[in-house]
């Protein structure tokens, strides 16, 4: 579970897992130079992400992409490998759910 926290009125966000207290981040491997994923932030700038819609006549389907605000084009993406980056196309497509008491909605 996640607990999100909004940035810049609602335009940027952050994801704080609610397990671990660690944030989800995107950084740039030392050794290879790739993009990653992990859950290990303490709430720097490697944690912000810029939330971009999916369907922009439907907004509230809970839809949206999530942009690294350090690295512009990079996202995180899911795949049948796991969490992973992207480039912006189908698997970075996300449904974020709002908990609200017992229950959940998109």
């Amino acid at each position: 579970r996640w607990e999100a926290i909004p940035q810049d009125g609602g335009s940027k966000v952050r994801f704080k897992s609610t397990k671990t207290n660690k944030f989800l981040r995107i950084m740039k491997n030392k050794r290879t130079g790739k993009h990653i994923v992990n859950v290990g932030g303490g709430g720097g700038k490697f944690t912000v992400f810029t939330i971009h819609l999916v369907d922009e006549d439907d907004p509230n389907n809970g839809q949206v992409k999530l942009e690294s605000n350090v690295f512009p084009g990079i996202y995180v993406a899911v795949d049948a490998k796991g969490v992973r980056t992207g480039t912006g196309g189908k698997w970075c497509n996300m449904t974020v759910y709002r908990q609200t008491g017992k229950n959940m909605q998109a």
